[in-house]
């Protein structure tokens, strides 16, 4: 049914990208009313460390299939001391800062092949796990917390003075710096709020998109059910579009692939002496919504609905006697039953198109946001 979905994820992912909408406060609010005193600091519980071992951990996981299947991976885990990457990771509550630092200069050296999300990712990691485990063991944790307050105090009045993006270049890490060590998780909230801004925005024109998934169906297939305990035999020949429609959203991007088509079946009945020829005429449709956000591409489930309505075309008797008599019969259970077969046919198609739509579409959906997250995304949170 839908030869070209592939088409449309392929189209989508490499030419839409709606980065978050902006909502909260603004930077220029900070300039009459400044962060003030700074929340008492916190020392991090068991469970904050705890939580950046398995961090760290998981973090371990894309690197270690990458240098499995890298020639210089043996090299790539003596230079990284794998060992001790795995035994901090698995450290839970004690994780060592002396180690944690070593490690974490080795992954921050200037070698190629570092900057990889892969390698980008295990040294977030690490960074995160020093920064709790020194607020939670270092007597000087609270000192330095309240410098790194005092700057960003600054930084953002400075930013809220000049509303430049240039003014804002010291703000992120030290915002990252208090999440990192479970510090003033309401003042980053209120921050970020202020700062977090769309960095990619794009304009897409509908006709780009349509031109690559409408397309006309038009074929023929048989027709072999068992309907109330009666085989029926014939043909049915399909006409329809598959066609893709821009929905608007202020949140998302929103696509809606879409098939119309209508059916004409021509079939046979057979039960005992009586063949009874009709012909069905059913309206097909079905719908899926797309979206693409900042953060994944995904769908609803397909909406699909059918409607048929039949018509007897004629009355075959094989009988040597009392054909007319059979010929009434046969016609009053056929007008009798004629509600009836058209529900069972209606959700059949139903059912049938709305199968076929949902797999057609699956494996392009999946692909869609995988590669969204690993050729889009992942490389962007690496940088």
């Amino acid at each position: 049914m839908l030869r070209h979905a592939a088409v449309l994820f392929v189209v989508l992912f490499s030419s839409i990208s709606i980065l978050g909408i902006c909502k909260g406060v603004d930077i220029a609010d900070f300039r009459n009313q400044p962060l003030g005193e700074a929340p008492p600091f916190q020392k991090p519980d068991k469970n904050a460390l705890v939580e950046a071992s398995a961090q760290l951990r998981k973090s371990l996981k894309p690197l270690d299939a990458l240098l499995s299947e890298s020639k210089s991976g043996v090299d790539w885990r003596a230079y990284l001391d794998w060992s001790a990457l795995e035994a901090q990771a698995d450290a839970g509550q004690k994780l060592d800062t002396s180690v944690l630092l070593k490690l974490y200069r080795r992954f921050n050296a200037n070698e190629n092949g570092l900057e990889m999300y892969q390698f980008v990712t295990v040294r977030r990691a690490l960074a995160a796990a020093i920064e709790v485990a020194v607020a939670a063991t270092n007597d000087q944790a609270a000192e330095t917390y309240t410098k790194r307050f005092q700057k960003l105090s600054g930084l953002v009045s400075k930013a809220a003075k000049e509303k430049t993006p240039k003014s804002l270049d010291g703000v992120g890490p030290l915002l990252a710096r208090l999440v990192e060590s479970r510090q003033a998780p309401g003042l980053v909230t209120k921050i970020r709020s202020a700062v977090d801004r769309p960095n990619l925005y794009m304009s897409v024109d509908e006709s780009l998109l349509s031109s690559a998934v409408d397309r006309v169906v038009d074929r023929t297939s048989p027709v072999n059910e068992v309907v109330l305990g009666t085989p029926v035999r014939g043909t049915g020949h399909t006409s329809g579009t598959v066609f893709l429609d821009f929905l608007p959203s202020s949140q998302r991007a929103v696509t809606q692939l879409s098939f119309q088509a209508t059916n004409l079946a021509n079939t046979r009945s057979t039960k005992g002496p009586v063949t009874v020829c009709s012909e069905g005429l059913t309206e097909l449709s079905a719908q899926k919504r797309i979206y693409i956000d900042d953060e994944r591409v995904w769908a609803d489930p397909t909406i699909a609905s059918a409607s048929t309505q039949t018509r007897l075309t004629g009355i075959g008797i094989k009988s040597r006697f009392g054909k007319n008599f059979i010929r009434r019969v046969a016609s009053k259970k056929v007008s009798q039953l004629k509600p009836k077969i058209e529900a069972i046919s209606e959700r059949r198609a139903q059912e049938r198109v709305r199968r076929e739509f949902e797999s057609e579409t699956a494996e392009a959906i999946g692909q869609a946001s995988q590669d969204y997250e690993h050729k889009f995304r992942r490389p962007l949170k690496a940088r």
